[in-house]
C-alpha cells in the first residue's frame, strides 16, 4: 500500500522519516514513539534474554529512547538504525552527553539493506515500524541475515483486521503506524518465510499493541 500521493517505497521512507523527525510526531506519539512506551521495550528485552554481553540491533530507532534504555537497563551494546539524517545525528549527540556513546551508537539505514555483515547481533528489535515498511518480507528476511546462530528477532506493533476507512488511509495514518498495519498471522508469515522460527506472540489489546518474538 502507498501514501496518498507518494509514488515510490524511497518516497514513503522518505517523507515518514522527515515526520518522524518533526515537533508534529513528537506531539502526536510522546516521548518513546510507540504505544506501550518502555514498559513493552522492557518486555521485549525480557524475552530477547538481553545481557552485558548482547549486541542488538534496534531497527528503526527513532528519538533514541528505547536504545538507550536497553543499554542501561540489560547492559547490553546497542546499534541503532534509522533512515533519517536529522535523527542519527541528534541521537549520537545525544549518546555522547549522556556517556553512554562507547555502548550506544547510530547509523543511518534503510531496514530493508541493513548495512552489516552476516551474523553480526545477538538480537534485533523493531517497534512500531516494521507495520511502515513498504517491503516487508525483504525487511524480515534482512532481520534474519544480520543475526548469529542462536539470535532473536523481537518486534512490537500495531495489527489490525479489514481495511481502513478512506479518511485515515494516507500519510497521517502511516505516521501514527496504521495504514499497512497487518494481522499478526501476516507478520509471522514475513519471518517464518525469511528463515526465522517464531516463538511467542502477546497480545497487549489495552495499548492497541501486539509483540512478537522469533528465532
Amino acid at each position: 500500500m502507498k501514501a496518498a500521493g507518494l509514488s515510490s517505497s524511497a518516497d514513503v521512507k522518505q517523507c515518514c522519516a522527515n515526520l518522524y523527525e518533526s515537533d508534529f510526531a513528537k506531539l502526536l506519539l510522546g516521548d518513546s514513539f510507540h504505544p506501550g512506551g518502555l514498559r513493552l521495550t522492557q518486555r521485549l528485552g525480557q524475552r530477547l534474554q538481553l545481557g552485558p554481553h548482547s549486541r542488538v540491533l534496534d531497527v528503526a530507532s527513532g528519538n533514541r529512547t528505547s536504545a538507550f534504555f536497553l543499554a542501561e537497563k540489560f547492559g547490553c551494546s546497542v546499534i541503532g538504525v534509522d533512515y533519517g539524517k536529522h535523527n542519527v545525528a541528534t541521537a549520537n549527540a545525544a549518546a555522547t552527553e549522556r556517556g553512554v556513546s562507547s555502548r550506544v551508537r547510530f547509523d543511518q539505514a534503510d531496514a530493508e539493506q541493513l548495512p552489516f555483515v552476516d551474523s553480526s547481533f545477538d538480537a534485533a528489535i523493531c517497534e512500531c515500524a516494521f507495520c511502515t515498511f513498504p517491503d516487508k518480507p525483504q525487511a524480515a528476511r534482512e532481520f534474519a541475515r544480520v543475526l548469529r546462530p542462536g539470535g532473536m528477532v523481537g518486534i512490537s506493533d500495531l495489527t489490525r483486521a479489514g481495511e481502513l476507512s478512506k479518511e485515515l488511509d494516507g500519510l497521517l495514518a502511516w505516521i501514527a503506524c496504521i495504514a499497512d498495519a497487518q494481522p499478526i498471522e501476516e507478520y509471522v508469515r514475513c519471518f517464518r518465510d525469511a528463515g526465522l522460527t517464531p516463538r511467542t506472540t502477546e497480545p497487549h489489546e489495552n495499548v492497541s499493541h501486539r509483540y512478537g518474538a522469533a528465532d
